[in-house]
């Protein structure tokens, strides 16, 4: 099982996500949590979405504020973004 589908599941079932997950995804928070939890269960963001933009912060914040409202944008910084990984 591919690491977003994985994270989508943990979403979907609010459980928490996998260390590996929270670095890859930019999960700093309950903010990110919260934001992205939404996206995924509105059906918007889908595994395949999340496999194709793992460690990109940036395109992660910007697919995440496409379905949640201007009042609720937390900004997504993953372990790559920061060198923390690889």
């Amino acid at each position: 099982m591919r690491s977003a589908d994985s994270l989508v599941k943990d979403l979907m079932l609010d459980v928490p996500v996998s260390p590996a997950a929270a670095c890859d995804y930019g999960l700093n928070g309950i903010e990110q949590y919260r934001a992205l939890q939404i996206a995924v269960k509105s059906g918007k963001i889908s595994g395949d979405d999340l496999h194709s933009i793992c460690g990109d912060g940036k395109a992660i914040t910007t697919l995440v504020a496409k379905v949640n409202p201007p009042s609720f944008q937390p900004k997504f910084v993953t372990g790559f973004d920061t060198n923390l990984v690889g």
